[in-house]
């Protein structure tokens, strides 16, 4: 996939597409690997008909301009060279816009492509690859362990997860950290609601003390 870009000053910008309630808006966008997540200014927001909740999610991202912090939500849509990307998280921006951009393309987008950059002919060239939903989904979601011991000296682990978008998830993927690395695996996370799975471990696993965290997620 090729996409054309334009130069101003040292940002690239290009043509993302967003969907929302008011139908497709499509924006100038910077193309920023060095932002966690995409994001749009409230005029953007307010153009595509969708809204940033009240009581969501609050982040810390990482631009090109340091850290900031926003609160987040969510596009079912966002198309970039003729594609098309299913539920995308947004933040909220505003010194993320100018003239020249309306906000920046994340990694949670551009992460999704192995990207090379034509700097003689002006272009992007994108080559789609599996994965990289993570980064969309962890932000919504939190999750909680309760561990028991028994006299033999095995461990059980209960790894619930809380789903606070309007997205149900259909994976989530858990790593536990106790001595040595387990995963526990939570499926069909309803949106506004929560999944558990019950993790067993063997007597060698050390779980006085443990930690754990969200490894992957898919929708």
């Amino acid at each position: 996939m090729v996409l054309p870009y334009v130069r101003e000053g040292n940002s690239i910008i290009i043509p993302v597409t967003f969907e929302g309630p008011s139908g497709l808006v499509e924006l100038p966008m910077i193309f920023d690997t060095g932002a966690t997540l995409t994001t749009l200014n409230q005029d953007s927001l307010d153009a595509a008909g969708i809204v940033v909740a009240p009581d969501a999610p609050e982040i810390t991202s990482q631009t090109a301009g340091g850290m900031r912090k926003s609160r987040v939500t969510f596009t079912q849509g966002v198309r970039i060279g003729g594609r098309r990307i299913e539920n995308v998280t947004l933040s909220r921006c505003e010194p993320c816009a100018d003239e020249s951009a309306r906000g920046l393309l994340g990694m949670n987008v551009s992460g999704r492509f192995l990207i090379m950059i034509d700097t003689e002919d002006q272009r992007l060239i994108l080559r789609p690859r599996r994965g990289g939903q993570t980064k969309d989904i962890e932000v919504w979601l939190d999750v909680s362990a309760e561990a028991t011991r028994f006299p033999n000296g095995e461990s059980e682990v209960v790894l619930t997860v809380n789903n606070k978008g309007v997205q149900s998830v259909g994976r989530a993927r858990v790593l536990v950290q106790c001595g040595q690395d387990f995963f526990g695996e939570v499926t069909n996370i309803p949106a506004k609601g929560r999944a558990s799975t019950t993790l067993s471990l063997p007597s060698s696993a050390q779980c006085a003390a443990y930690s754990i965290e969200l490894d992957e997620a898919e929708w």
